[in-house]
């Protein structure tokens, strides 16, 4: 099962049109893949890159690996995604279990 995950994710790896490396590898995905014990719907991973202070002049972004338990199936469905990398203080978790940090 991990290694289907992760190959099916791996086309996603990568960075933006941005100069940044925040991008997320199969460590990010194994981490989650861990995480999913303790989670009812959601788990979130971002790049061990970490996050940015607020004060960062360039805009920079960051990669995460989500996985979402559909409600009706039970099954976890997995989605990469980029967002802002700014944080207060440069301060965030990098992995969340039903929205909170882990």
């Amino acid at each position: 099962m991990t290694k289907s995950i992760i190959e099916k994710l791996r086309p996603s790896f990568g960075k933006p049109n941005l100069s940044t490396k925040r991008a997320i590898d199969e460590s990010n995905v194994r981490h989650a893949q861990k995480l999913l014990r303790r989670a009812k719907h959601t788990v979130r991973v971002y790049s061990d890159m970490g996050f940015v202070p607020n004060a960062y002049r360039s805009r920079c972004e960051i990669q995460y690996v989500e996985a979402v338990k559909d409600a009706e199936t039970g099954k976890w469905q997995w989605y990469v995604g980029w967002t802002g990398a700014q944080r207060k203080r440069g301060y965030g978790p990098l992995a969340t279990i039903d929205g909170r940090a882990a």
